[in-house]
């Protein structure tokens, strides 16, 4: 029970509200649980917030999910709401909570915390439980691993499982013992062996005692500590406290006196996905730790995960935690940034060795990384195949278009994990050999070959350890029934398919100990089904044999894909493998062709003549056409699924067969958009985002690079001919740049929508008419004028609007004509930027022929000062001269000589 009178008023306050919102939570409107919702309603500010969060969390007050936002709930309130034990105090999802509440803790909910305890530490953490089950009272357990691996961590945690599981009270203590520190404090640790025998007798047998660094002591006294041990082991757990021994390696003296054993693996050989995941924690952590958002470039983000942790996951955090400090120095407001620059001098070092280092430097903020390394492209995935199973299992949907509609999902999802989610890790090339010789074995025995990137797709399935069972909630009933229902009926309306994805599953479990479950069963029979149909033989069975490592299976791999069928069989042939191995593969998977014509394609020298050493076969009219290509195999592919006979199709591919060829003179310059402002390139950075922020919402993407300048280093690079080496598309400008070979833009035309003409013929090569459509509406949307002003200054925009509209209102009067709309729009951009040069005394004080300027123009100038007094006064600022110099150009370069006011400039 919280004990609440040490609790000052706003604390209480505070408490009192987290109460109430525990008390009616849904899980559905999740705001009132933020630190920000909670300092709008309290009018507390935010960090005073989050200070009083982290204390009531560290009295154990709280329940917090590690999530963006952060949510916090009353755990006394939520265990009363719905009658539970116990609840976690940290959670990484808030469906973990929500499991919990449903259906009580999960067997391992103390270990789920742990990142890669179903991953690398399934061993261990199997061994931690088995320490703590067996009969009658446990047994001692050794952690072995090297320094920074986690055996702290994992022995508090075998201590909580022991409590959670009732095999100790709650009243059990956990305590440490430093056999390193007492090593080096007394050299030879001659009275060690004493004080391990009243650290135990101090004990009872419902506590645990974790020896760290036991095998750091000299070896007579490990033995003397371990005789004693042998001596009282019966009485571990009943009389004395129960053992963790954490060490680096395991000494001789445990190595037969203690049976249970686990080894936490070093960083450099746990999972990629471990890696992701334990870098989005330590990064959370210090998101809420100083209270700004953090993000980390994409080259940042490589190094982390390719730099070689000598001291495992301790150096990992350890390195974010100077990354973040060093960012936060270098930028004390707002967000900060995690990019190379940041990193500690070692890592950064690094990235000159390591060939990731040209990866793409987008800034990633934690959402980006939490779905990197969470499930919710699985989740989406099994909510598709849930969605899709319950319309099969009703009837509305057959099995052929059930298998064909998961199996759609599962290559949009085996895309990402071949080519977005690449793996470093060099294991993985072992998995995938053994995933092709598994498949090998089942064509021999089934005759079902499988496509390349099917089995590198099972290879990332098997590194991972299964994913797809992880992602399943394993107390998600309802998900859990339905998996088995599907797979009941695809095992009676697809037996064959099944018999093949049981039979190769039961190969990988025998060959990487790797289980499948129902789900990875069900997902392999749709593939099957898909792609082996019965019905989907042609009249023709095809192949492609090329020598190389892959060239053949990389030409079949695109053209099924784009044949929207299995239709090449690919045959790989290393440069060392005689051409008789090759044709022993061919016939034995022609032992299964059903008398059906064969074509092989083969790229050239030993393979052209293949059909020579395949002329034994019986029942068999046989093709083979030489130089394959993958153009070529599109068009062969084509002519098969049309059904059109074997002679036809060699015929055919003949007649298709020319050489095209095209020379490029030059290389294609870069395609680029300039943005250019007289108040310098910070300012035309802003107007260039209103501009990037209205092609975000395209699906197309416009490969140009965009720049920004101010006007003097424009007009420089202009003279030297820096725009000649360049392909620029269209410039967009707050003021006249002169002449130019490409099309320039007045910010204040796409304002009025007057220039839109020059920037769709700039984005010709990118958009379709539609698409310039929905860019056109994002940027009108973007670029109205308050949104421009507000994004090119300091001030505030309605303010400085309304003092520049009383200015021009005032000018015109003064005049006696109106500005014309262009001119009004483009004076308001001006003089709003001019005013904060002002403020920030940064006026501009050249300007052509000043002193002339002012005599010939000397009632434009009083003119100016009459119109601009109320702004100076609100500013407290001075117009010079040659700021006023260039609002009389910006007036005259806009207007028509027919404007009844230009002469009396």
């Amino acid at each position: 029970m919280a004990n609440l009178q040490k609790l000052n008023p706003t604390q209480q306050e505070l408490y009192n509200y987290l109460e109430q919102q525990t008390g009616q939570v849904n899980f559905e409107v999740l705001q009132p649980f933020t630190t920000q919702e909670m300092g709008a309603v309290l009018h507390i500010s935010r960090n005073t917030v989050s200070q009083y969060l982290n204390e009531f969390f560290k009295e154990g007050w709280m329940v917090k999910i590690n999530t963006r936002p952060v949510y916090y709930f009353l755990r006394e309130t939520l265990i009363r709401k719905f009658n539970v034990q116990t609840l976690d105090a940290e959670y990484e999802d808030l469906r973990f909570l929500q499991q919990d509440l449903n259906h009580g803790r999960r067997a391992d909910s103390c270990f789920a915390g742990v990142i890669g305890y179903h991953l690398s530490l399934k061993s261990a953490v199997e061994k931690c439980r088995v320490a703590v089950e067996y009969p009658p009272t446990g047994l001692p357990l050794v952690l072995a691993g090297e320094k920074g691996t986690g055996k702290r961590l994992l022995a508090g945690k075998t201590w909580e499982y022991a409590k959670e599981k009732q095999v100790v009270p709650a009243e059990s203590r956990f305590a440490e013992l430093d056999c390193a520190m007492w090593g080096a404090a007394e050299p030879g640790g001659t009275g060690f062996a004493a004080s391990f025998k009243r650290r135990l007798e101090a004990g009872t047998g419902s506590d645990f005692l974790y020896l760290h660094g036991f095998d750091q002591l000299e070896s007579s006294v490990q033995a003397e500590a371990v005789r004693f041990l042998t001596a009282v082991l019966p009485e571990l757990g009943a009389k004395y406290p129960r053992l963790i021994f954490g060490v680096q390696t395991v000494p001789p003296s445990l190595k037969n006196s203690v049976p249970v054993q686990a080894e936490l693996l070093p960083l450099r050989s746990r999972s990629l996905l471990e890696k992701k995941r334990l870098i989005y924690r330590f990064l959370m952590q210090e998101e809420q730790r100083i209270g700004r958002r953090v993000q980390v470039t994409g080259q940042a983000y490589q190094m982390l995960m390719q730099y070689p942790y000598e001291r495992n996951v301790g150096q990992l955090e350890q390195v974010i935690r100077t990354s973040c400090t060093n960012a936060y120095s270098r930028s004390r407001d707002g967000d900060i940034c995690i990019g190379l620059p940041v990193l500690p001098d070692a890592v950064f070092e690094s990235c000159l060795l390591l060939p990731e280092a040209g990866a793409q430097n987008r800034a990633l903020t934690l959402d980006d990384l939490r779905e990197d390394c969470g499930f919710e492209r699985e989740h989406r995935l099994l909510e598709e195949i849930r969605e899709q199973g319950r319309l099969y299992l009703q009837g509305s949907l057959e099995c052929a278009g059930f298998c064909t509609r998961m199996v759609h999902r599962l290559e949009e999802y085996n895309n990402y994990i071949l080519f977005q989610n690449k793996i470093a890790d060099e294991r993985i090339k072992g998995i995938e050999q053994g995933m092709l010789r598994i498949s090998e074995r089942i064509h021999e025995l089934y005759g079902v070959g499988f496509p390349n990137s099917f089995i590198l797709m099972l290879a990332r399935w098997v590194y991972f350890g299964n994913v797809f069972d992880d992602a399943l909630p394993e107390d998600s009933a309802e998900m859990q029934q339905l998996v088995a229902d599907l797979t009941e009926a695809v095992r009676r309306d697809a037996p064959y398919s099944f018999a093949v994805a049981s039979d190769l599953l039961l190969m990988v479990q025998n060959t990487t100990d790797v289980h499948f479950s129902s789900i990875g069963i069900l997902m392999i029979s749709a593939f099957v089904e898909v792609l082996h149909r019965p019905g989907n033989k042609l009249p023709v069975q095809a192949f492609i044999i090329c020598h190389g490592y892959a060239t053949a299976s990389s030409i079949a791999d695109v053209c099924n894909k784009m044949l929207h069928k299995y239709l090449f069989n690919a045959i790989d042939m290393p440069y060392d493998v005689p051409v008789s191995e090759i044709v022993s593969q061919v016939k034995k998977i022609l032992y299964f062709n059903e008398n059906r014509d064969v074509l092989i394609l083969v790229d050239l020298g030993s393979l052209e003549n293949i059909t020579e050493l395949l002329d034994d076969l019986p029942n068999v009219n046989l093709g083979i056409i030489n130089n394959v290509s993958t153009a070529m195999a599109l068009s062969v592919g084509s002519h098969i699924l049309d059904g059109m006979p074997l002679a036809e199709v060699l015929e055919n591919a003949k007649n298709a067969s020319q050489i095209r060829y095209k020379i490029l003179e030059k290389a294609r310059k870069e395609d680029v958009i300039l943005f250019v402002s007289e108040s310098g390139s910070n300012v035309a950075a802003k107007v260039s985002e209103l501009f990037m922020h209205s092609l975000n919402h395209l699906n197309t993407k416009v490969n140009a690079r965009f720049l920004c300048y101010d006007v003097q280093t424009y007009e420089q690079l202009r003279q030297n001919g820096h725009w000649d080496t360049c392909n620029v598309l269209f410039a967009a400008s707050t003021m006249e740049l002169g002449p130019a070979d490409f099309p320039v833009v007045a910010v204040e035309d796409i304002i009025t929508q007057r220039g839109l003409d020059k920037i769709k013929s700039g984005l010709s090569g990118y958009l379709t008419e539609e698409e310039f459509e929905h860019f056109k509406q994002n940027l009108v949307n973007q670029f109205s004028l308050e949104n421009v002003v507000e994004s090119l200054t300091i001030l505030n925009a309605s303010r400085v609007l309304s003092l520049v509209a009383d200015m021009l209102e005032e000018m015109q009067r003064a005049l006696g004509s109106h500005f014309q709309p262009k001119t009004v729009v483009g004076l308001n951009l001006h003089i709003s930027c001019l005013i904060e040069r002002l403020v920030k005394k940064e006026e501009i004080k050249s300007y052509r022929e000043l002193e002339r300027f002012c005599e010939e123009h000397r009632d434009f100038v009083a003119l100016a000062r009459r119109c601009f007094a109320n702004i100076a006064e609100q500013y407290r600022i001075n117009l010079p001269d040659s700021e006023i110099g260039y609002i009389y150009d910006y007036i005259s370069h806009d207007y028509s000589d027919e404007s009844p006011w230009k002469n009396e400039f």
